[in-house]
């Protein structure tokens, strides 16, 4: 390994990387960056003048963490905001990956180079020091240093996932057509459903019917939240564009209203079944949980072979949530086509079941 990647502390034009203080400077000056935003510039700094790939990136930050592209692109977005003024540090190469630009040169902490600079200069001893002078001083330094201490941990437990979070999907935004809102309403039983295979120790997902009164609504997330009784809420739309899907979801936390994630699907109709498990996993991240192998594959079992056995599905789920008569053989018609395109299709299955139990009470 080179010398660069050897060092803690590495300097770029006017910005110093420090990697031990897990702080970026510029000119004195601290750039606030997030963990993850922080990690992924140190990664491309410390790999200056070679192309790093995206999987790259994402094995030497995320680890064995499934995470979407959108997460890495957010890195990269405040990373280029907290160098701006200075020229396209990280430029993208279309399609290969990604080149840290500048001219990267190891260097010593600001401790250590204050001790340099003063080594040169002599002076006699000093006296020995009145150890009454510096007692008041430590004292209120002991004093300032606890109260940080305190601070800080009660910025966690404010900030921490708690042990059990409840988690809201509301209804999903679309265009108004028949189409559009059929396999909206379908995505959103789908999404309620796969969210809640993430952890049910400790991760609840609310039904489906208790968010469906908040369509449309022009309430506050926190208002939202309150009356749910959810930490977090899931927003989403779809648009057609084209001959694709473009789904775009949002996770904002209730109390402060703060948008955590936002992610973008594009989607044709033959990839439309792996949206579940790709925002599963982004969800699972943003929210602090671990979505185990099993519960990952147990998603990925979930989606259907032929996307057109899916787009029936949906249909199916849609008119099955409306509960009157004709929905309800509307749905079984749209079931049975699903089974008749995909045989081993469970949940179409399962959807047959469930409309013929509810049809006798209907």
């Amino acid at each position: 390994m080179d010398e660069i990647s050897n060092s803690r502390v590495y300097r770029f034009e006017e910005f110093t990387l420090d990697l031990d203080r897990a702080a970026l400077s510029r000119g004195g000056d601290e750039v606030r960056l997030r963990p993850r935003t922080f990690d992924v510039l140190a990664y491309l700094v410390r790999n200056a003048g070679r192309l790093i790939s995206k999987q790259e990136l994402f094995d030497a930050v995320w680890g064995g963490v499934a995470v979407t592209d959108d997460s890495l692109v957010q890195c990269l977005v405040e990373i280029r905001r907290a160098l701006n003024g200075s020229h396209e540090f990280v430029r993208t190469v279309r399609g290969r990956g990604y080149l840290f630009e500048a001219v990267v040169t190891p260097g010593l902490p600001a401790a250590h180079a204050n001790a340099g600079a003063a080594m040169p200069m002599a002076h006699p001893p000093a006296p020995g020091p009145d150890r009454s002078a510096w007692r008041v001083p430590a004292l209120v330094l002991l004093a300032i240093g606890v109260l940080g201490l305190l601070g800080g941990a009660a910025w966690l437990l404010a900030n921490r996932a708690p042990a059990v979070a409840t988690l809201a999907v509301l209804p999903i935004r679309h265009a108004e057509t028949m189409e559009a809102a059929e396999r909206a309403e379908g995505l959103h039983a789908e999404v309620v459903a796969a969210l809640g295979q993430i952890d049910p120790a400790r991760l609840r997902v609310l039904s489906r019917q208790s968010t469906l009164r908040y369509r449309g609504t022009d309430q506050s997330a926190a208002e939202i939240g309150g009356a749910l009784g959810a930490e977090y809420l899931v927003d989403g739309a779809v648009r057609d564009e084209e001959d694709a899907l473009r789904l775009t979801f949002t996770v904002t936390r209730s109390r402060d209203q703060m948008q955590v994630w936002t992610g973008t699907f594009d989607h044709d109709r033959a990839s439309l079944p792996h949206l579940q498990t790709e925002l599963a996993r982004a969800v699972a991240q943003q929210v602090r949980m671990t979505l185990s192998p099993a519960r990952d594959q147990a998603l990925v079992r979930r989606q259907a072979r032929n996307p057109e056995a899916y787009e029936h599905y949906l249909r199916g789920r849609a008119l099955w949530a409306r509960s009157n008569r004709p929905a309800l053989f509307a749905a079984i018609d749209a079931f049975s086509q699903a089974t008749a395109l995909d045989p081993d299709y469970a949940l179409a299955y399962a959807g047959l079941a469930d409309t013929y139990s509810v049809l006798p009470i209907t």
